[in-house]
């Protein structure tokens, strides 16, 4: 570990994340985002006719939507945080929008169908029909605006809720945000994978396995490492004390970049990067870790 706490090797150090924010997978990356936040949220509209139980309805949009943009990542070997962040939070705009501006198209073909039944009625019987029907609205802007100004009825397990005028506004900012969190810890969640820049792939788990405590003293050794406290777990056998601890050992696909080594004794958990050499000396303490078990 280095002064700031950050994982170090004594001759590898973890890849930089994502490389260039400009390079090739950020525009597909953008456009994507913008293509599959609107069809989201033409979806969302159309299911919130049927069913969009107050809160749990947003955080179900925003967990499918999050969990489809880190597919979109993984597939799209995006590794740039600046660049899928921005994807993300441009997402959920464009999700949100997409779903009022469904709305507003709906209500402006209801307006367009009462006009032409009630032109076609007024034809029939001049005399008995007078007046018009409502006009229909200037944009979205106009019609969210008459929307919250007609009220918005939230319906709570113990009655329903009149909003009107800037409450209404705050409960579609409060909306928003439903959306955006599940989507954001999700997104945040994939990240905690390093992602190699040379061969840009995002580092999976090639090894894993428990680790027992001679074995972890030998690796700290050879790594030359702080030692980690290393506890004792008494619910063995024959009161025989046995070591709690677990390794794990992830690699990019193209191996082209130091392998990192997390590994937990106890409560402590150490993480290295090894290059081709360490890794191998580690691996082989590993092995006669298992032949000795």
């Amino acid at each position: 570990m280095d002064e700031n706490g950050s994982p170090t090797c004594p001759e590898k150090e973890a890849p930089r994340d994502g490389g260039s924010f400009w390079a090739w997978p950020t525009p597909f990356w953008l456009v994507g985002v913008i293509v599959i936040g609107g069809a989201f949220g033409v979806v969302a509209y159309q299911l919130s006719q049927l069913w969009a139980p107050l809160i749990l309805f947003p955080l179900l949009v925003g967990s499918v939507f999050g969990a489809t943009l880190v597919g979109i990542l993984r597939l799209g070997r995006m590794g740039n945080r600046r660049a899928a962040w921005l994807g993300v939070f441009l997402g959920v705009a464009v999700l949100v929008v997409a779903q009022h501006d469904r709305a507003y198209r709906a209500a402006c073909w209801k307006i367009d169908e009462e006009a032409r039944l009630f032109e076609k009625a007024q034809k029939m019987m001049p005399e008995d029909l007078a007046g018009k029907v409502a006009a229909r609205p200037d944009g979205l802007l106009d019609f969210l605006s008459k929307r919250a100004r007609y009220g918005r009825v939230i319906v709570t397990p113990g009655g329903s809720t009149y909003l009107r005028g800037a409450a209404v506004w705050w409960s579609w900012a409060f909306d928003t945000f439903l959306v955006l969190l599940p989507a954001v810890w999700i997104v945040i969640g994939s990240f905690r994978q390093t992602f190699c820049p040379t061969c840009g792939s995002w580092y999976r788990t090639v090894r894993t396995g428990p680790l027992d405590r001679a074995t972890a003293e030998k690796i700290v050794e050879l790594l030359g490492i702080e030692p980690p406290e290393i506890g004792v777990e008494t619910g063995a056998k024959d009161g025989e004390k046995r070591p709690e601890g677990r390794y794990q050992l992830s690699s990019c696909e193209g191996g082209c970049s130091p392998v990192r080594l997390r590994f937990r004794v106890g409560k402590t958990v150490q993480e290295v990067w090894l290059d081709p050499t360490r890794r191998e000396a580690v691996c082989r303490l590993l092995d006669e870790g298992l032949r000795e078990v």
